[in-house]
Order: structure tokens, then sequence, then C-alpha cells
């Protein structure tokens, strides 16, 4: 009579033990531990835990120290993922969330076994791709080609991109994305794959939520550890690497990051008549974002509820001098933006978040003047032109307004002199008085924040 195992989960209804081990993954720090000695219990407990223990699967190399994120998904080695996977022909349709740090170093091939495993993922929903840069798809084809079927994967609904070289051009495989997270520094589409691919509209993704930022395009490297360049691909323009690479009449929130003067213009194009669009963020970057041009447009043009600006009214030191001290800022970029937005007609701005970087000798002497840098000019202070303009959004509930000073931390002495504390306290109040008629007059819910850096 053959030996039958005895347990009191036996004698647990499912939806029992789906409760107790519910209880048991939500213990973040120690999950895949606890998770792992409940499996230990009996087969039935065994049974219910294994897709709990690899609904999420974190994929390093050995050169990789844990986190202590770590500890609560099961991390792997890739030669453990590919024994796991062959050992266990049910685990591959367990996994919803892989994160992968890919390495070129050659001390950790990919072997065969591994490039098979993952090939074997059919159910993956959220993909993970960071830190390091991705294989390169023309000295390591079968991991590109690896990486793609996974793109193409219809149960793909989340992709984040935190590596400094990837071939964009594969994203045009992605066509049930719903959020894009993209901080790709050098796009490295090989021509091999970009003329093979037919970017039209009905190709390309349609996420509703999208991050990215300025994306370089890169000759392409025949290996990782040649210096040379072969001919470069040709992919995208720089200032617009993003722009066919979404359908963006599909997008509900954006956020770009660093972005330059030169890709404000067609990005403001591309948003305008996007009514599916209420989220906004626009983080300008530091020296090379002057005008707000087009902007008044684009609000007009679409339904946009909440709205982030970040810019740096300043301009860089001088060739040779770097004192933080030297720089000049420039109330004309923020009179610009004022410009775009004092003639809108009907706004639907809800929540706005202003977010501007101040060079600290500057603001520190032209707070005594309500920031008027010439007093022959006689114009009012453009903060209050601010709250006028705020004042007449009927929809406006929410208003953060953020002023971060850059410090000189190469001249202790001058940062000493002006005290930091002192001051901050000092233009807070002042931009409180500001805004004070539009926080009694309308009930605005405003906040206002002054740091230094």
């Amino acid at each position: 009579m053959p030996h039958r195992e005895k347990s009191f989960a036996t004698a647990l209804p499912v939806e029992i033990l789906h409760d107790i081990l519910n209880i048991v993954s939500e213990a973040h720090s120690d999950r895949v531990i606890t998770l792992q000695s409940c499996a230990l219990v009996c087969r039935e407990f065994r049974q219910h835990c294994r897709p709990l223990i690899y609904s999420t699967v974190q994929i390093n190399f050995p050169c990789f120290k844990p986190t202590k994120a770590d500890y609560s998904v099961a991390s792997m080695t890739p030669q453990t993922f590919a024994l796991l996977v062959q050992k266990h022909h049910d685990i591959p349709r367990f996994i919803r969330t892989l994160r992968y740090t890919p390495d070129n170093n050659s001390r950790y091939p990919f072997g065969p076994a591994f490039l098979k495993a993952l090939r074997r993922l059919s159910h993956v929903e959220s993909l993970t791709i960071r830190e390091t840069r991705v294989p390169n798809a023309t000295a390591r084809p079968d991991t590109c080609g690896a990486i793609i079927d996974i793109l193409r994967l219809p149960s793909l609904k989340h992709l984040v991109l935190r590596v400094g070289h990837f071939p964009v051009s594969v994203l045009a495989f992605c066509s049930n994305l719903k959020t894009l997270d993209m901080k790709v520094s050098y796009d490295c589409s090989p021509e091999f794959i970009t003329g093979a691919l037919v970017l039209d509209h009905q190709a390309l993704p349609k996420p509703r939520n999208l991050t990215t930022s300025s994306i370089i395009r890169s000759p392409f490297l025949t290996s990782p550890t040649v210096k040379t360049a072969s001919p470069p691909c040709y992919g995208y323009d720089a200032g617009a690497d993003w722009v066919p690479i979404v359908d963006s009449s599909y997008l509900e929130t954006l956020r770009f990051d660093r972005l330059t003067q030169d890709e404000f213009i067609p990005l403001v194009e591309r948003l305008k008549g996007c009514q599916r669009l209420h989220t906004l963020a626009l983080m300008g970057h530091e020296n090379k974002f002057v005008s707000w041009s087009g902007l008044g447009d684009l609000l007009e043009s679409t339904r946009i509820r909440n709205l982030r600006l970040q810019f740096h009214p300043s301009i860089g030191p001088n060739p040779g001098n770097d004192r933080v001290s030297h720089w000049i800022a420039r109330t004309d970029i923020l009179l610009g933006l004022l410009s775009e937005l004092r003639p809108l007609k009907r706004p639907s701005v809800e929540a706005l978040f202003l977010e501007v970087h101040l060079p600290y000798h500057f603001i520190s002497v032209a707070s005594f003047s309500n920031w008027i840098p010439d007093p022959a000019l006689n114009f009012r202070c453009p903060w209050s032109r601010l709250a006028e303009i705020l004042a007449s959004w009927p929809r406006l509930k929410q208003l953060v307004l953020a002023v971060k000073i850059s410090s000189d931390f190469k001249n202790r002495n001058d940062l000493d002199f002006l005290g930091t504390y002192d001051f901050s306290r000092e233009l807070k109040g002042l931009l409180q008085n500001r805004f004070a008629e539009l926080v009694d007059g309308s009930g605005v819910n405003f906040v206002c924040t002054v740091v230094g850096k």
C-alpha cells in the first residue's frame, strides 16, 4: 500500500489555504523565505506556495550584491534560473513580473540553457531591465532575440528600462503596453533590426503612461570590449527620439525628464489634440531650456488636469569660471511662462506643481527688490503676476511651489556669509505673502517650499 502524506492542510479548503498564504506573502521583508518555509510543510502548501513564490523573479549576476529588496522576491542567477525552469516545467507560467539585470562581462556568459529558459516565459506582465546595458545585439544576437520574444508577448503590459544602451527600435514589438518607463541614454538600434521594422501608425505601441527622457543615437559597437565603433545606425533624430516610438494619441500621463529646447517644440506639436492626456510633467534641462513658447496652445487643445513644470531660469557661468555665485538668473524665462498661461480661456488644470531652480547669489540679492533686475523697468514682481493669473483659473484646487537654491559648495566663505537658513525663510515668507490672496479668495490648497542644495 503506497505511503500517503498526511497533513492538517489536506482537510482545509483551498480558500483557507490561500488566505493563510496571502497573509504570509504580505510580509515583504522576508516574503520569499517565509513562503519557502511554508512549502516544506506539506504537499498541499507546496502546491499553492509555488505560484506566489515565483510570481516575481529577479535575475542577477554573481557580481551584483543583493539588496534588501531582493529578499522579498525570488532572486537568482541566470544559471539557477535555467536549472529551475529545466527541472520544474510549471514555473514559467507562474512568472508575472521579471526583473532582469544584464551584464556584458565575459566572465558571466549567457548559456543556451538560460536563453531557452527565457523563451519559455509566456505569461510575463511586467518586465524591468535596469542598471547596465542590454546585451549587444550584434555580438550576442541570441540574447537580444530572447528579449525580443518577451517583448512580443501579448501579456506584457508594463515595461521599465533603466539602461545606458538599448535598441529602441525593438519597442515596435510591444503592441499591448499600458505603461512604458524608459530612461535610456543611448539608442543603439542595429541596422539589421531597424531596417526590418515597419514603424507605421498601426504597429506603434500605445501606452497610457509614458516616462522618458532625452535619448542620443549612438554608433553600435561590434563587441563590448572593442573601443572602435562600426558605422552608425540610422535610427531616430536626436531630440525627438520618442516621437516615432509610441502612438501619443493614447497617452494619459507623460513625464519627460531633462527636456531641452530642441525637444520641446516637436513634443508640443505631437501632443496637441491628445484628449486622453490628463497628467503632464515637463522637467527642463539645466541651461538648455529657455522658452515655454507653445505651452499655452498645448493647454488649450488638451484637457490636462495635473501639470508639473520644472525649469532653471539661469545662465551657466562663463567659460573658465564654474562658480555658481557668478550665474545670472533670468526673469524673462519665468515671464515667458506667464505669457503662455495668461491668455488661456478655459484652463482645465486642477493641480499645478511648479519647481524653480535659482542660483544662490542672485536670488539672495534680488529678493530685496522682489526679483526685478532693473528698477528702471518698473514692472511688478513675477510672483505677483503668477498669482493673478492663477486666480482666474476656476478649476485650480492645488498649487505647489518649490524653489530650490543652488549653492556654491566650492566657496564655503560665500555660503557662510549669505546664510542659507535665514534667506530661505525670508524667501518663503515673500512667496506666501504674494499668494495669500489666491489662497484666501478661492480656497486653493497652497504648499510652498524653499530649500538649498
